[in-house]
C-alpha cells in the first residue's frame, strides 16, 4: 500500500505560537498550578500532555482562583472575560492567534464607526463568541448558515463582515454572496487564516491520487473536521483519526494508495505516529 503526505499540513504558526506562551507560562509557575481559560488549542494529544504537566483548562473564570496564572487560548476571549479576569486579579498571558487578534479590531473599529457587523462562523466556537464579545450586544449578528441569513433584521447604514479563520473560502464564499444579496452595501474582510486555505488546497490535491484519507487530528478542531469534509466532497473516502481506537474502525481492505494530512492544531508526533501505524497495515 503506498502513503502520499500532503503537501501542507500540521500546525501553523498560530498554534505554534500558542503553545510556546503556554511554555513561557509554566516555566514561571514554579510547579503551580497553570489555568487555561478553554484548550489552547483543539487537540487532544496536546491537551492530554499539558493536564499531565498541571495545566487546568478551565471554561468560566469563576474557576479560576484570585491571582492566578492564566493563558487565554490561541481562539481569543471576548471584553467580558478580559474584564472578568482584571476583576479577579488574574497575571494573564494572551495566546490568542494573531490572525484572530486582527479580526477583533476590525469588529472594534467598526462598532467605534458605528457599522453593524455580520460574523461568518460557527456560533458555539469560542472564536465566533470571543470575536462577537468584542462590541456591544446587538452590534454584531453570527451567520453560519443560510437560514440563519433569512433571518437577519434589515437594516440600512454601513455593514461588514469578518469570517472565522478556520473555515473553508469555499463556504464563505457563498455566504458573502447571500449577504451581498441582503445587503448591497456591505463589505467584506478577509479573514480566513493563509495556513487554512493552504491546507486545504493541499488536500483537494492528494484526494485525486489517492483511495483513502486519513486526517490526523481532533473531532473538537473545526479546521481538521473540515479537511475530511473537502476530501469527501472531492470524491475520496476521508476519515478523521485522533487516537489507535479511530484507526482499528477503519477498513483498509481494497485500498492501494492513502493520503495522511493533519489540522493546523495537530502535533507532528501525531502525525507521525499515524504515518507508522498506516504504514503496518
Amino acid at each position: 500500500m503506498n502513503i502520499k503526505i500532503a503537501q501542507c499540513c500540521g500546525m501553523c504558526s498560530g498554534v505554534r505560537r500558542a503553545l510556546k506562551i503556554t511554555e513561557e507560562a509554566l516555566a514561571e509557575c514554579n510547579g503551580k498550578t497553570l489555568y487555561v481559560y478553554h484548550e489552547i488549542v483543539h487537540n487532544t494529544m496536546v491537551i492530554n500532555e499539558l493536564k499531565n504537566r498541571n495545566v487546568v483548562f478551565v471554561h468560566s473564570i469563576d474557576d479560576i482562583p484570585d491571582g492566578s496564572l492564566t493563558v487565554f487560548s490561541a481562539h481569543g476571549v471576548s471584553r467580558s472575560i478580559e474584564e472578568q479576569a482584571a476583576a479577579k486579579k488574574l497575571r494573564v498571558f494572551d495566546a490568542t492567534c494573531l490572525l484572530v487578534r486582527k479580526n477583533h479590531n476590525a469588529a472594534e473599529e467598526a462598532h467605534s464607526r458605528n457599522k453593524r457587523i455580520v460574523f461568518i462562523g460557527k456560533k458555539s466556537h469560542p472564536e465566533c463568541i470571543g470575536t462577537v464579545g468584542r462590541v456591544p450586544a446587538g452590534y454584531a449578528y453570527v451567520v453560519e448558515n443560510e437560514n440563519d441569513i433569512k433571518s437577519l433584521p434589515d437594516c440600512g447604514g454601513e455593514i461588514i463582515s469578518i469570517a472565522q479563520t478556520t473555515l473553508a473560502e469555499s463556504d464563505v464564499g457563498k455566504i458573502k454572496c447571500l449577504l451581498s444579496a441582503k445587503y448591497p452595501q456591505i463589505k467584506h474582510l478577509d479573514g480566513i487564516c493563509f495556513a487554512t486555505s493552504t491546507r486545504q488546497n493541499a488536500i483537494r490535491e492528494l484526494a485525486k491520487e489517492c483511495g483513502l484519507i486519513l486526517v490526523a487530528g481532533s473531532p473538537a478542531s473545526s479546521n481538521s473536521c473540515r479537511l475530511v469534509q473537502i476530501a469527501r466532497e472531492c470524491g475520496c473516502p476521508a476519515e478523521l483519526v485522533d487516537n489507535e481506537d479511530d484507526l482499528k474502525e477503519i477498513d483498509f481492505s481494497g485500498i492501494s494508495t492513502v493520503g495522511i494530512s493533519a489540522g493546523a492544531s495537530t502535533p507532528q508526533k501525531q502525525i507521525d505516529w499515524l504515518l507508522a501505524a498506516v504504514r503496518l497495515k
